[in-house]
C-alpha cells in the first residue's frame, strides 16, 4: 500500500495495544480495546480536532511515533 500511495506511512512500535485510533478529515476515530469483545462490538468515539481529548491523543501519537522504527528498517532475526 505505501508503494501506491506516498501518503500512507507504516511503523512498528512496542507500546501496549489498549486502543485504536485513526484520524481522518479532522475528526479522531477512537475505540478501546477489550478482552471479551471484538472490535464490531466495541463503540467508536468521534472527537472534533478543536477538543481536549484530540489534542491529548495527537500528543500521545507523536511521541509513539518518534521512538517508531520505520518498516523499512525492520528485519526479523
Amino acid at each position: 500500500i505505501m508503494a501506491k500511495n506516498k501518503n500512507i506511512k507504516c511503523r512498528l512500535h512496542v507500546q501496549p495495544a489498549t486502543f485504536r485510533a485513526i484520524i481522518v478529515d479532522d475528526r479522531l476515530y477512537l475505540s478501546f480495546f477489550s478482552p471479551h469483545q471484538s472490535g464490531s462490538q466495541l463503540p467508536i468515539h468521534r472527537i472534533k480536532r478543536n477538543s481536549f481529548i484530540y489534542e491529548g491523543f495527537q500528543r500521545h501519537f507523536d511521541a509513539i511515533w518518534g521512538q517508531s522504527l520505520d518498516i523499512k528498517d525492520f528485519k526479523d532475526n
